[in-house]
């Protein structure tokens, strides 16, 4: 999933500007989310720290200590790979991007809201197409479900158990969320060799272990939940994790 970060001073202007991608986010059925929106550049930078690969709305002329030029070159020092998108009401700031050699996305001059959305919905479809193209060739990993594709990164995995028998259903359980996909177990044993298979209906990132019991054959995830394996997976599971 491609998360968003919006940061525009104008509440309302940021208002609109949310509801625009949050609609057009459903109606084109991009896997992405709006991960956080605000007015103030240094709370945008505490909540995007560390951030990969995501999407970047900055208005140039914040009225803060910084602007958006600044953002985007301390945004560029753990998101390389992001996009980032330059909105303004003043078309003569936009060379400044150019003089700080700040790579972006795109330019939109907000002035006319109209002509900004239409831009705006481009830009998303090329911000989709290229974070899709980079992260399959990177940690992550492309999965199906009844209506689309999405994107998950295979270091959030937590684990995949069968959802209904007899059928190819999979639920697979991350850090933030949980999604049914149509697979197999099998077929996901194969994307990563630290997908473990430790139950005939359960297979754990191994990775994302926090402890193993083989008294009761409990795997204890990073984020606390628990799974049970079978007592011939744990032994394997214990010679894998040493």
């Amino acid at each position: 999933m491609i998360n968003i970060y919006v940061c525009e001073d104008d509440n309302m202007q940021r208002k609109e500007l949310v509801d625009f991608i949050n609609g057009h986010i459903l109606l084109e059925n991009y896997d992405m989310k709006m991960a956080y929106e605000t007015g103030c550049p240094h709370e945008l930078l505490a909540a995007a720290t560390g951030e990969k690969g995501a999407i970047y709305l900055l208005d140039i002329d914040l009225q803060s200590s910084i602007n958006g030029i600044s953002v985007a070159k301390k945004i560029r020092e753990f998101d390389a790979a992001g996009s980032i998108i330059f909105i303004t009401s003043h078309a003569e700031l936009m060379y400044l991007t150019f003089e700080y050699a700040i790579e972006a996305l795109g330019y939109i001059n907000k002035i006319d809201m109209a002509n900004t959305k239409e831009k705006l919905a481009k830009i998303l479809q090329v911000a989709n197409s290229r974070m899709t193209s980079i992260n399959n060739r990177s940690r992550m990993i492309a999965f199906r479900t009844d209506d689309k594709t999405i994107l998950e990164d295979r270091d959030h995995i937590l684990f995949f158990e069968i959802a209904e028998k007899g059928t190819k259903k999979v639920m697979m359980y991350t850090i933030n969320r949980a999604m049914s996909l149509s697979t197999t177990l099998t077929d996901i044993e194969k994307l990563d060799d630290k997908f473990f298979r430790a139950e005939r209906s359960l297979v754990v990132n191994v990775k994302n272990i926090d402890s193993v019991d083989p008294q009761t054959n409990e795997i204890k995830m990073t984020n606390g939940d628990i799974c049970i394996g079978s007592g011939r997976g744990i032994a394997k599971l214990m010679k894998l994790i040493k």
